[in-house]
């Protein structure tokens, strides 16, 4: 996070975690979680007779240390017999640009890309999905089809909230992670209510009444035999939990461990909020950098100033994004966005509401122009944002500081 001078003169405090677990060395979190699996046998047995291997894992937008967790994983099922050259690597990019080989290199560690097939789930190109199954909420369901037919498949990732979908992980490694676009679009316009209003279902945290997750939870049934292992990391980014065993079962145990810890009770809402996404990998676009605005709107009253920031040196993480900023409110934007959904249309919108009733500074790398577009005032610095808040002058005022708010969810007690 950057620096500068605040000299605020009403009240201003940190936002932190709840306590959090000492942290652990990988190797030995990783054993232990191995050792009791939930819901499921142990990996050596769930992974037998199985010829077609997929080891699935998130991309480059997801920080989970994957060039240490996997080799061990890697270890563990070769010595249940499976050779290597029956393994095949899968990135869930979901509907997110591939990695290019430098960027896999660093992300899974060059001697696994050398030793592995591995795969780059590319969504739009649909004749490489296959259908496996419809939904009850009328879904087609398409997978990558190394993953859809796979014998066994062994996920490796990590769990935080997500602030539609309830959590990240888990079985949305599946779906969008490996689904086709159309699939994925199908899922996630269920943000949307028929009248264009966001559904308030669709939250962090939130499972049960979720369209979304529910959805995506309704199309475990057509997921190939599957084994889940997650890892969870502090703010240092240090292992401090892990977890492994039925995809749904273990992962609901890693949801709410960072339920416990991320979210954070706020007796009262702020004037003023100033946010870190985290850094790299969190502010890597706008889209990523959006988690961080809609948590920290959380903590902060209406018509506060937020400040956020998020470097996003990949822009905005859809080159669409900025085509719905073209209608004049987020009413427009969403009734539009209902008769004609495009992907991350829904954050679009939910970046108008947040405009619309607060005022956003942000710093990052952005074109100015595009952030005003968006309805946010751009600064180059934390610094410059400071002096263009009037945080400092405003007393019997309260301010928070938050250092990591991709992660961090402000809950206001009532």
């Amino acid at each position: 996070m950057q620096t500068a001078s605040i000299d605020h003169a009403g009240e201003c405090r940190h936002l932190f975690v709840r306590s959090v677990p000492e942290p652990a060395p990988l190797d030995a979190l990783l054993d232990g979680a191995l050792e009791h699996p939930i819901a499921s046998p142990g990996l050596a047995d769930f992974i037998e007779g199985g010829r077609r291997v997929v080891v699935l894992v998130p991309d480059r937008t997801r920080y989970c240390m994957l060039d240490r967790t996997l080799r061990p994983v890697l270890d563990r099922i070769h010595d249940s017999g499976i050779p290597a050259h029956h393994v095949t690597i899968v990135i869930a990019n979901g509907t997110h640009a591939p990695q290019s080989e430098e960027e896999r290199r660093a992300l899974l560690g060059g001697d696994i890309c050398d030793a592995y097939t591995v795969v780059e789930h590319r969504a739009k190109v649909e004749e490489d999905c296959v259908h496996v199954g419809t939904t009850r909420y009328g879904t087609d369901v398409k997978l990558n089809r190394v993953a859809a037919e796979a014998d066994r498949v062994v996920v490796v990732g990590t769990v935080v909230h997500h602030y539609f979908a309830g959590f990240g992980g888990g079985p949305k490694m599946f779906l969008p992670g490996v689904a086709a676009y159309s699939s994925a679009l199908a899922n996630h316009r269920r943000t949307l209510l028929p009248d264009g209003g966001f559904h308030p279902g669709c939250r962090d945290g939130a499972v049960e009444g979720n369209p979304v997750a529910e959805d995506i939870l309704d199309a475990v049934r057509f997921f190939p035999p599957t084994f889940y292992i997650a890892v969870l990391f502090d703010e240092e980014r240090r292992p401090f939990f892990a977890v492994s065993g039925d995809l749904v079962k273990a992962h609901r145990r890693a949801a709410e461990v960072v339920n416990s810890v991320w979210s954070v009770p706020v007796q009262q809402p702020a004037d003023f909020v100033i946010a870190s996404c985290g850094g790299h990998p969190r502010d890597i676009n706008v889209i990523q950098a959006h988690k961080t605005l809609h948590h920290a709107h959380y903590a902060l009253k209406p018509g506060g100033t937020m400040i956020c920031l998020a470097a996003c040196p990949e822009g905005l993480g859809n080159p669409e994004l900025l085509r719905w900023f073209d209608y004049p409110t987020s009413e427009a934007m969403a009734r539009a966005a209902v008769r004609d959904y495009t992907m991350n249309a829904h954050t679009a919108v939910a970046i108008r509401m947040k405009s619309e009733s607060f005022n956003i500074i942000l710093v990052s790398s952005l074109n100015q122009s595009a952030v005003r577009l968006m309805g946010m005032t751009p600064a180059a610095t934390l610094q410059e944002a400071i002096d263009a808040s009037g945080v400092r002058g405003a007393r019997e005022s309260r301010c928070y500081i938050i250092r990591n708010g991709s992660q961090l969810v402000p809950r206001l007690e009532s």
